[in-house]
């Protein structure tokens, strides 16, 4: 006697591609461009029938540029994302840039950098919310095997039922073997 009454299959595909292309490579400057994209569809198989209505499909893509000034050990960083997902009969869009700056310093014993990105979402064309991170770490290495470092993230967000603000900071402490 069969105890389950439920016949639930998930079905799911997906598929990526990584493009890399350095520009430009040599003692002074090295220069690169990134792209990504992928796609994941999943669909629900409920007692032998298949239902694409349920399922859903995702699309996601990145363009990103980095620049690195060897001598100066400065990488400057530029990306813009895009995502759009349909799940059952709904859409989601969400796209945004990023940019960032980080470099070594005090003969590459410190590391400091600074990172921000904004994301706006729409769900089926209604705007639904708009994200923005500010991000900044710091890192010191001493007597060869101890790392001190901080990060903080301050992020906004802004949707239609309010604005939040909200920042969270670590410090940590490492020791290699």
């Amino acid at each position: 006697e069969n105890m389950d009454t439920l016949n639930f299959k998930q079905i799911s595909q997906s598929a990526s591609l990584n493009l890399n292309h350095i520009i430009k490579a040599n003692k002074q400057r090295s220069q690169n461009i990134n792209l990504n994209l992928s796609v994941q569809d999943a669909a629900d198989i409920q007692n032998g029938t298949l239902w694409k209505g349920n399922g859903s499909r995702f699309y996601n893509s990145n363009l990103a540029y980095t620049m690195l000034l060897i001598p100066r050990q400065i990488s400057i960083s530029g990306a813009f994302n895009l995502s759009y997902n349909t799940i059952g009969r709904n859409e989601y869009l969400t796209w945004g840039p990023t940019l960032g700056l980080n470099s070594k310093l005090f003969d590459k014993k410190a590391t400091a950098g600074f990172t921000t990105s904004y994301n706006t979402s729409a769900s089926d064309g209604q705007q639904q919310g708009q994200v923005l991170n500010l991000r900044a770490n710091a890192g010191y290495l001493f007597l060869k095997k101890h790392n001190l470092n901080l990060n903080a993230i301050h992020q906004t967000r802004w949707t239609p039922r309010g604005n939040t603000s909200n920042l969270t900071a670590t410090v940590g402490y490492n020791y290699s073997f």
